[in-house]
């Protein structure tokens, strides 16, 4: 079973790949392919290069999640089911960058919505920046792609993941979304063709 999900290594999709495979489907044997984004998530479905793709519909704080629904726009699936998973974020920075030094946030923009009103009370002045992916961006940051500047929201997940050729690791600051509690719908979709050879599709 072939699971693409909408996101890095270390990302809140792949939680939700792994949440969905071992206590939704009962699966014993799967794979997930990290795509990143939505449209590639579902244009690989269509393709028949994966079973199922995972990808957020909807966050509690964020609202519906833009890139997702003009992905959907455009390919042809079914919706198989619908779950929820707890959210966390966290904002992650060098080991040896304090917050006097950060000059710049970057995230997904659904993780920045959600976080929004933290980041306007403690750093007001600081330059948010949209990225591609939360985990994407925690790898980048461990990997010297970005500034030392620079902090990253995301996962706990990928601050334990990635860690920084210079400076030892990332390291993952407070929990920082609007409210304690913050919940992400995924859809699970599949192919409303046939299955990629070799690949028996789960029906659970």
């Amino acid at each position: 079973m072939k699971i693409g999900v909408m996101g890095a290594k270390g990302s809140f999709s792949e939680e939700a790949g792994r949440t969905y495979a071992k206590k939704h489907a009962n699966l014993k044997k799967f794979e997930l392919l990290y795509l990143v984004s939505a449209e590639n998530v579902l244009s690989e479905l269509e393709k028949g290069a994966i079973n199922l793709a995972i990808f957020p519909i909807e966050n509690s704080n964020g609202g519906v999640v833009l890139e997702a629904v003009h992905a959907m726009a455009k390919h042809n699936f079914h919706i198989k089911k619908i779950f929820e998973i707890d959210v966390h974020h966290c904002l992650m920075v060098k080991n040896d960058t304090n917050a006097g030094q950060i000059k710049t946030i970057i995230s997904h923009d659904q993780a920045i919505k959600q976080c929004r009103m933290y980041l306007r009370r403690r750093w007001p002045k600081v330059k948010l920046r949209e990225y591609a992916d939360t985990a994407k961006a925690a790898e980048d940051l461990a990997k010297g792609k970005l500034p030392k500047s620079a902090a990253v929201i995301a996962a706990r997940l990928a601050a334990r993941l990635y860690k920084p050729q210079d400076s030892g690791r990332v390291h993952p600051g407070p929990q920082i979304q609007l409210h304690e509690l913050h919940r992400s719908r995924k859809g699970i979709a599949k192919s409303r063709t046939s299955s990629p050879a070799g690949e028996a599709c789960d029906h659970a």
